[in-house]
């Protein structure tokens, strides 16, 4: 994987998947698109958490991992699936709707059970209490791992010497952390997500904060940031 490439977190979250060991994050290639969406209410997450996710394939895909023509459904580890397939546009997830639109048929006994499974964690998904699919306990696994340890750090022109405040036209908000996440991290919101700053995080001043990163799933990833003097 080409290290500069960007990693992607899917809003397309919501298909099937199969019980393995997490996947090991590859170092940072970049995340495509990312977040803004309002939080929804405590999600019931399965003990055990599935991390490789059933995928439909738009283009031919000659990879040793996936490998299959464009409309064939396979399945993938969750974190090759948001770091590779889907930022190449590659490969979408098998989600009721991607696989009538995208599969070259649902006539096969493999791809009539992708579509009846789908449909079903779908389904659950609706219902009062919202159990996660496989794949959005996948992405936020993947993510969380990824921005563990990691503190996005923020250079910032303070009124004077002696004061932490800092300058109105050099301040910091959401617009400005997205972009820093996205040329220090390779990590671009998607406009399903969103960027949660607790209430008394004074933004115009220097000092370090936790911030959260919101799935469009509900789930939470948290990270560092350090406002610093320049």
């Amino acid at each position: 994987m080409n290290k500069h490439s960007f990693i992607g977190i899917s809003s397309l979250a919501r298909s099937s998947s199969r019980t393995s060991t997490l996947s090991t994050l590859s170092t940072p290639s970049t995340l495509s698109t990312l977040f803004s969406g309002p939080v929804r209410a405590p999600i019931r997450i399965p003990i055990r958490a599935a991390h490789t996710v059933r995928v439909v394939l738009k283009e031919n895909n000659d990879s040793k991992v996936g490998k299959g023509l464009a409309g064939d459904i396979v399945t993938v580890k969750a974190g090759y699936m948001r770091n590779y397939l889907y930022q190449q546009k590659i490969a979408v997830y098998a989600t009721p709707h991607n696989i009538k639109t995208y599969a070259r048929s649902t006539d096969s006994e493999e791809d009539l059970k992708a579509l009846k499974e789908a449909e079903e964690e779908e389904k659950k998904a609706m219902e009062g209490g919202r159990a996660l699919t496989g794949a959005e306990i996948g992405q936020h696994a993947v993510l969380e791992k990824y921005m563990k340890g990691k503190v996005l750090k923020i250079k910032r022109q303070a009124v004077d010497n002696e004061s932490d405040k800092i300058l109105k036209a050099d301040s910091v908000n959401d617009g400005v952390l997205r972009k820093k996440l996205s040329k220090q991290m390779k990590l671009v919101l998607e406009d399903t997500e969103s960027l949660e700053i607790p209430k008394d995080v004074d933004l115009s001043a220097l000092g370090d904060f936790e911030c959260k990163i919101v799935l469009e799933s509900g789930l939470k990833v948290p990270f560092n940031v350090s406002v610093v003097r320049r």
